[in-house]
């Protein structure tokens, strides 16, 4: 398969899994956001494992995260470069076959075959069992900082749905507010709700219906973050994104993208120069919708070890390293 195959194939892929097979005009050189291919978190998600199921493939996180806002262009060159591409051509025509479907001698018999895979099960189970008695004793969590430049990036016009409207939250919303959380959490919740709130940072609620669809905060001032055992402060003219939560009933609708850009537009309108936040390496939702779809840009990485629960926390940011318990954005 050729560069030009290729290109026409993920065109098609795009369109079939994400753009609801519209015929319209596809610029190569267009971000996959809001400002250039239109794609919200959902349809980017369905597009990438429509990328990753054809050509046979897994995107490694470092495409996603290191390289910035792609371009359609730029997934094109990358899966080109890929040995022997037509890999996806066999499995797609020759499909795994089931287990009783194996014939006698290639690949052992089907009952050899379920063993194997109670086999490894079994061990899958073993390792989970030693990880877990491991992860009481050490634990190791890796994060990345990202950040938005309010004064020279345009901020994506995501909207959110007709009903849902977005405002800033007092102490008295608390009743609706914690809708949000599950109940095993709402009493820790309720108390760090009102203990941010005097503390002077903003919480953002999307409201429709009596109902709070997703809450997201905002600081301007330092705030202690427990996932990364690190007292993060903010130089002159920056702020801070944190703890964006969705109702579970209204994820999928694209609320986080409206409630992460009304927060951008809301802190360039206050003045602010600089929004920073960080986000788990697990939560690739999260990392995608910033990176790929509003453009915040990846500029360290805080890695935190916990030896038997006690945290060390240690960072990089632009090639400088440091470690401890105060970090200064």
């Amino acid at each position: 398969m050729n560069k030009t195959d290729i290109e026409k194939e993920i065109v098609s892929l795009l369109r079939d899994s994400s753009l609801a097979g519209s015929r319209r005009e596809i610029t190569l050189h267009a971000v996959l956001g809001e400002q250039g291919l239109g794609l919200d978190s959902l349809a980017l998600t369905q597009f990438i494992v429509a990328l990753e199921n054809r050509f046979g493939i897994e995107f490694p996180e470092t495409i996603w995260i290191e390289r910035g806002q792609l371009k359609l262009q730029d997934l094109i060159d990358i899966i080109a470069e890929i040995p022997k591409p037509a890999v996806a051509s066999v499995i797609q025509k020759h499909p795994q076959p089931a287990f009783d479907a194996l014939p006698q001698g290639v690949t052992g018999t089907a009952s050899a075959v379920r063993e194997k895979g109670y086999l490894s099960l079994s061990l899958r189970i073993l390792s989970h069992i030693v990880n877990s008695f491991i992860y009481l004793f050490y634990r190791e969590d890796s994060f990345y900082i990202l950040s938005f430049d309010l004064v020279n990036q345009p901020i994506p016009n995501y909207e959110a749905p007709e009903s849902i409207v977005i405002v800033e939250a007092s102490p008295d919303d608390i009743s609706t507010v914690q809708q949000v959380w599950h109940p095993s959490q709402r009493n820790r919740k309720t108390r760090s709700f009102k203990d941010r709130l005097a503390l002077g940072h903003t919480c953002y609620v999307a409201r429709t219906n009596g109902t709070v669809a997703a809450i997201d905060w905002m600081a301007s001032t330092e705030i202690f973050e427990p996932t990364t055992a690190i007292k993060v402060k903010f130089s002159h003219g920056s702020c801070y994104g944190f703890d964006l939560i969705e109702h579970p009933d209204y994820r999928g609708r694209a609320i986080g993208l409206a409630m992460l850009t009304y927060c951008l537009r809301r802190n360039k309108e206050d003045g602010f120069k600089t929004h920073y936040t960080i986000v788990h390496s697990d939560n690739e939702k999260m990392l995608l919708a910033s990176i790929q779809l509003i453009g915040f840009k990846q500029i360290g990485q805080i890695i935190t070890k916990r030896f038997f629960k006690r945290p060390y926390p240690g960072w990089k940011i632009n090639n400088q390293s440091g470690a401890g318990r105060e970090l200064t954005l």
